[in-house]
């Protein structure tokens, strides 16, 4: 007997993912969003580096059913990993206590 993997899954290549969803067409990237509710569904736009590289349109119940497997899938990584991945706010807030680090060296160590 087979075992059938659960579509919830992914993987860092185009290996075995791709088996799960035959004929998907272009595969997009996105580091960031935005959420616009409308009256009959929710649009989402999906960005890369600020600039939006595409958008989709949800049903109110597939969009709340993908954010609970959304949740659910990266709380069993976080439980896996005994990791707790970062939102975006949290980052940003961290980046904000960070003494407003530029990146750049401090005076003190540009002449070393």
């Amino acid at each position: 007997m087979s075992e059938t993997p659960e579509k919830n899954t992914a993987d860092s290549g185009a290996g075995p993912i791709a088996s799960l969803f035959p004929g998907a067409g272009k595969a997009y990237y996105a580091n960031g969003f935005a959420v616009v509710l409308g009256n009959s569904d929710i649009l989402c736009a999906f960005s890369q580096n600020g600039e939006v590289a595409f958008t989709v349109n949800l049903s109110y119940s597939t969009a709340k059913t993908l954010a609970a497997v959304l949740a659910e899938t990266l709380g069993r990584l976080e439980s896996a990993s005994g990791n707790t991945i970062m939102t975006v706010p949290v980052i940003d807030e961290a980046i904000q206590r960070s003494e407003g680090h530029t990146g750049e060296l401090p005076d003190a160590e540009k002449d070393t």
